[in-house]
């Protein structure tokens, strides 16, 4: 449900995962490229979306720069349109990378976009980590325990988007 409120003709969603190729072996030379875009940025895209989380399943290790790289990269072409990315992560980046570069790099690129940050079910230093790379995005962090956590802070994310798209003039 909560998911669905994205579906707007003025917001295109796409989904890009990290941690997942249960295929690969469990090192840290198998596992840190395991990131991918699993959806095309379309509006109305919720249904899609859905259907290719409810195949993932959390396995090796946490790219979460060179996934913030590579979103830089699937949002160049939309550089000067609103942006945003919802980070939902387990845990901190392992893969020896500083996702706090990676958003100055994204910065230095004209890719202003807001990265909010939801942690799941993770530790205080986890916690510090990704609460920072909210912060470095401009965006907002919220903490989740449990689904039911993690749909209100989907929920609370979505209205800010939405209220973003209502600001817009056209």
């Amino acid at each position: 449900q909560t998911v669905k409120a994205l579906d707007h003709d003025l917001i295109q969603v796409a989904l890009r995962a990290y941690g997942f190729d249960n295929s690969v072996p469990k090192t840290k030379e198998a596992s840190c490229p395991n990131t991918e875009k699993l959806t095309e940025f379309l509006p109305h895209a919720s249904a899609d979306i859905l259907n290719k989380v409810k195949a993932l399943e959390p396995y090796g290790y946490t790219p979460i720069t060179k996934s913030l790289q590579l979103a830089g990269d699937d949002l160049e072409p939309y550089k000067d349109l609103h942006m945003s990315i919802i980070l939902i992560s387990d845990g901190k980046e392992t893969c020896g990378g500083e996702p706090r570069a990676a958003i100055d790099d994204l910065r230095a690129r004209g890719i202003n976009v807001k990265i909010h940050v939801i942690g799941f079910d993770i530790t205080e230093e986890e916690r510090k980590q990704l609460r920072s790379i909210a912060e470095a995005g401009g965006g907002q962090y919220y903490d989740a325990r449990n689904a039911v956590q993690l749909a209100k802070s989907l929920s609370l994310i979505i209205e800010e988007i939405q209220k973003d798209v209502g600001k817009l003039t056209w």
